[in-house]
């Protein structure tokens, strides 16, 4: 039978959708908040994922984030009218697969719920890769390159990145790290956390020196700061060691146009 969860802070919103999903033959279950769900999906296979939008932008976003890595959970956001478009993007492009306007119509429900019993919710593929400055960040092959440099990362690694690459500069929370990459409390993973950090800091030189520089935030996090011209600051053509991380690239300054 397939798992079904609806996320909201709201019993009227919850017992509203459950009622609509009576006849779907489906297993529901409920959740308060993100981090309860990003758990339940870290132990468990879900076939769709109902979201409050009235959770707030940044709780979905971490949800959608999770959801989107292996193994997959579609997400359908639920959203009142007036709702502002740069807002709904913004959460479309981080890995919600559709959008439902409230109140809920029961038969729009069951065919969402069809849907993800037969083949699943088709995603959008504008989501599959991340630019910031010189890098570019490939989901589907999980890595990073700067120019001419390759770097494949671990999935770990490569989920920390996305997230952080995601946020740019305006920066992400380290209990919505702990909740995205590892599914856990800050408290639990707070100091393999900081050594993820500091690693990948390292492997894609995150220090400026390609135009990107990754910053801790007093009492907030983590957030990645762009410098006036990276654009133009590339690493040169590399060889088969140093793609393989045995040597570091030299910075290069493209030519001007």
């Amino acid at each position: 039978m397939t798992r079904i969860a609806i996320c909201s802070a709201s019993q009227l919103f919850k017992d509203d959708l459950r009622k609509k999903l009576v006849h779907t033959c489906v297993d529901v279950s409920c959740f308060d908040c993100e981090a309860t769900l990003i758990h339940a999906v870290d132990r468990f296979d879900y076939g769709l994922a109902f979201v409050d939008y009235s959770l707030g932008v940044e709780s979905i976003l971490a949800i959608c984030f999770r959801c989107a890595q292996p193994p997959r959970c579609p997400v359908t956001i639920v959203l009142p009218c007036g709702v502002e478009q740069e807002a709904v993007m913004r959460i479309i492009d981080t890995g919600a697969d559709h959008i439902l306007t409230a109140p809920v119509d029961a038969i729009e429900v069951s065919w969402h719920v069809m849907l993800a019993q037969t083949r699943g919710l088709e995603t959008s593929t504008r989501g599959n890769t991340r630019r910031l400055g010189g890098y570019v960040l490939d989901r589907a092959g999980q890595t990073v390159e700067i120019g001419n440099l390759r770097i494949p990362l671990t999935p770990r690694e490569f989920s920390l990145a996305w997230l952080l690459f995601s946020y740019g500069p305006r920066g992400i929370v380290r209990r919505n790290i702990a909740l995205c990459v590892w599914g856990k409390d800050e408290l639990i993973v707070g100091h393999t956390l900081d050594q993820h950090v500091y690693q990948l800091r390292k492997k894609l030189f995150l220090n400026g020196e390609y135009g990107v520089t990754l910053r801790a935030t007093y009492g907030h996090g983590y957030r990645l700061d762009l410098q006036n011209g990276s654009s133009r600051l590339l690493p040169i053509e590399v060889t088969d060691e140093q793609e393989l991380g045995l040597h570091r690239p030299s910075p290069c300054i493209a030519e001007a146009h």
